[in-house]
């Protein structure tokens, strides 16, 4: 892990404001990549895991290292409040999250193509968890 990642990257701020909880897996989707559209150094190539619930996201690095310095974290669908298709760099299909309390976009992406339509599929789920009443 590169020190500038680590520190800068944006992944701790993000990972102290949605820590990572027990919750039941429906499907992994690994070897993603990821980037925060604030830094610099914020960019994850190929080695997120992006794993889908019926609670939310939840996105963590491989690796024993990884799993001390750059925890997972849990994002509740009703803490994303855009879910856009878009591209990551010139190769590859992303999603764009706003997220609450989260002053820039991050952005998800470049799923190996053995998935299918990645996007569509979790902006499918992200619609309707909108759409589902919460309990209060």
């Amino acid at each position: 892990m590169a020190i500038p990642l680590i520190l800068f990257g944006g992944w701790k701020p993000l990972q102290r404001r949605y820590p990572d909880i027990p919750l039941e897996v429906e499907r992994t989707f690994s070897g993603s990549s990821m980037y925060f559209g604030h830094s610099l150094f914020g960019f994850y190539r190929q080695c997120v895991d992006v794993s889908v619930s019926a609670q939310g996201l939840r996105l963590s690095i491989g690796g024993v290292s990884s799993r001390f310095f750059l925890p997972a974290m849990v994002i509740d669908w009703c803490d994303i409040q855009q879910c856009t298709r878009t591209r990551m760099g010139f190769v590859g299909e992303a999603l764009k999250f706003r997220l609450r309390g989260w002053p820039s976009p991050i952005y998800v992406g470049r799923f190996l193509w053995k998935y299918g339509d990645v996007c569509e599929n979790l902006i499918g789920r992200w619609r309707s968890a909108q759409d589902e009443p919460r309990n209060p």
